[in-house]
């Protein structure tokens, strides 16, 4: 009897600690304005950590795609403040699609200031309160960004960035940020698409 009681409570635990990590909030609609924030996720082998970020839309809730929306948004986030810290031009082009967007990346890496400390993806903050549009070939997103952990107290607010596939692999890169998201997805030309 003690024996299944303990059983349960472990079970009882281990969903707990579940819906803790998960954090989903109530659906809302069609358009998604439910906010949560995931942690980083990922298969640790040895030293060496690998992450998976979906590109494409693969879930039913509305909680689920907001969690993977977060981690591509940490994903590309993290690697454009990487590149910028090491100073690694490909590694900025991985993150960013637009050209100007990659010229001002060039500039950030000039910038002795720019961090406090090394970029860590556990202290990457993102929280999604809307996704805009998603779409196969374009996700506009309003999320509050929080990178003080690494580059001081005024590195953080709410923003609308609006991501494109890599034509070459789908990965998503960093377009535009701003009220223009919606000409972003459906206007503005993708030809002069870093590649």
């Amino acid at each position: 009897m003690v024996g299944r009681a303990l059983e349960l409570r472990g079970i009882g635990l281990a969903l707990a600690c579940v819906m803790a990590a998960v954090s989903c909030t109530s659906e809302a609609g069609p358009t998604t304005s439910t906010s949560t924030t995931a942690a980083a996720t990922g298969a640790t082998t040895g030293s060496t950590t690998t992450t998976s970020i979906p590109k494409t839309t693969s879930t039913t809730s509305p909680e689920q795609r907001i969690a993977e929306v977060t981690e591509i948004i940490r994903q590309v986030d993290f690697t454009f403040f990487t590149a910028i810290f090491l100073k690694d031009e490909q590694m900025l082009a991985d993150a960013l699609a637009v050209r100007d967007r990659y010229a001002n990346g060039l500039e950030l890496m000039e910038d002795d200031d720019y961090f406090t400390q090394s970029p860590t993806r556990e202290a990457l903050i993102i929280e999604v309160k809307e996704i805009l549009i998603d779409r196969e070939d374009c996700l506009a997103v309003s999320y509050h960004g929080d990178a003080t952990a690494f580059r001081g107290p005024r590195a953080q607010g709410d923003m609308i960035t609006v991501y494109w596939p890599r034509p070459t692999d789908g990965e998503w890169r960093r377009a535009y940020r701003g009220d223009e998201w919606r000409e972003a997805c459906d206007v503005f030309t993708r030809e002069g698409q870093l590649s």
